[in-house]
């Protein structure tokens, strides 16, 4: 079997576990509606005392809102406790006797089930199009193609970053709770719940100079905002870096975790 081959078989798993579970993605998503409608009243209280709050009104708001759940839905990993068994119970040790990259296991099941997800949320997008239009908000295709293209590297970076998460079952028998409370700190450092303007000036300065808003909030301001196509390649570019760094960091992690590894359950 050819190198490439391996790999294409972890992609076509990752479609299968995905295709096979797809209704667990799509429940995911709708079960953020009752957090939706929470943050509905909220902020109809907010902008009942004030019709601008940090740059948006009551209806971009629930619209950022609406939209960051599907796309945090999309890019977001999952695949942290796999590598944790990996890990934990030895299975790590296949990978280790047989001329395969763990790694690219990874990528290509994970793109997998991706192509997936991208068919349900696309088809989600389109349904919120209707919404958009009650929202007055008026889609321009060359916004959707530029958001296609962070959405994609957007996907890559937050692979990465999880990626690295994983690696501390190298140092932990259970990350359960350390990967919940990264994730929920990612989730709001990334703009996942809340626009990162509404935290105020000095802690919004922190965060965006932190590579997690290009994960959602990037995309998101391209989608929604319309922002000028300089400021659009300035953030491919950071996205691209943030890629390489994280990238370098997540082959430290493993070539350090890998020497503390020992196979206990293969």
């Amino acid at each position: 079997m050819r190198r490439i081959d391996k790999y294409i078989y972890s992609y076509k798993v990752g479609f299968q576990s995905a295709t096979e579970y797809r209704m667990d993605f799509i429940l995911s998503i709708f079960a953020s509606i009752f957090p939706i409608f929470v943050q509905y009243f909220v902020w109809k209280a907010v902008f009942s005392a004030t019709p601008v709050y940090n740059g948006y009104t009551f209806n971009s708001m629930m619209l950022y809102i609406i939209v960051a759940t599907v796309v945090s839905r999309f890019v977001s990993a999952g695949f942290e406790y796999e590598i944790s068994s990996d890990i934990k119970n030895g299975h790590l040790s296949r990978f280790i006797t047989m001329p395969v990259s763990y790694l690219f296991f990874r990528v290509f099941r994970f793109l997998g089930q991706k192509i997936i997800h991208l068919v349900i949320c696309a088809l989600i997008l389109i349904c919120l199009s209707f919404i958009m239009k009650m929202l007055s908000f008026e889609l321009v295709y060359h916004q959707l193609f530029l958001f296609i293209i962070s959405i994609i590297l957007a996907l890559i970076l937050n692979f990465i970053i999880f990626y690295i998460v994983s690696t501390i079952s190298f140092w932990m028998a259970e990350i359960w709770g350390v990967v919940i409370a990264l994730r929920l700190v990612i989730n709001i450092a990334s703009g996942g719940i809340l626009p990162i303007a509404v935290f105020g000036e000095s802690i919004a300065s922190v965060l965006n100079v932190l590579p997690f808003k290009y994960t959602i909030s990037f995309p998101l301001s391209i989608l929604l905002d319309d922002i000028p196509l300089g400021e659009v390649m300035e953030g491919f570019a950071l996205q691209c870096v943030w890629i390489a760094v994280f990238a370098i960091l997540a082959k430290i992690a493993w070539d350090r975790g890998m020497k503390k590894y020992i196979a206990a359950g293969g």
